[in-house]
């Protein structure tokens, strides 16, 4: 839903400046969710101001599903008071298979159609939406990634240039 295009997937991926896993962390360029302090030089005022990057979505998303899904996967979290995730302040790629394990950090889907298994895997985010929509989505998004499987990175940018 965030990253919605075989293009998306050129720039996600460990030491990217993007993400390539499914970290939050404050001021962390390679974490999913990084949390941005305001830069406002009042210390009185600066903890009450801060920014949200979703370092996973791009332009090819529609910001209606992207936005949606967002939503609905933190009212999930409250409504099922799940704890929240560990702050990191380093780089997943950078940490070893243990430790991502020890704070459930998880690497992300390297292509749309991982991306797209995943989300037919996930009971939870397919629920948010009717079946139909659910069949429609995915199907497009299949054709769209078996029309670009053998296409260059640069193909692929000159494309999804014309069109964004």
């Amino acid at each position: 839903i965030a990253a919605p295009s075989p293009v998306s997937y050129l720039r996600l991926g460990p030491h990217h400046w993007s993400c390539g896993y499914d970290a939050v962390g404050v001021q962390n360029r390679e974490a999913a969710i990084r949390i941005c302090p305001s830069p406002d030089k009042n210390p009185e005022t600066r903890g009450n101001a801060f920014n949200i990057e979703i370092r996973s979505t791009d332009a090819t998303a529609s910001p209606y599903l992207a936005i949606g899904a967002m939503i609905r996967a933190g009212l999930e979290g409250i409504r099922g008071k799940l704890p929240a995730p560990t702050m990191i302040d380093e780089d997943p790629a950078d940490m070893t298979d243990a430790r991502r394990a020890e704070l459930g950090i998880n690497e992300l889907p390297g292509s749309l159609g991982a991306a797209l298994d995943a989300f037919h895997a996930d009971t939870v985010a397919t629920g948010w939406f009717t079946p139909t929509m659910v069949e429609a989505y995915t199907a497009v998004k299949r054709l769209e990634a078996a029309t670009y499987e053998a296409s260059t990175p640069e193909h692929m940018c000159e494309r999804y240039g014309h069109a964004y």
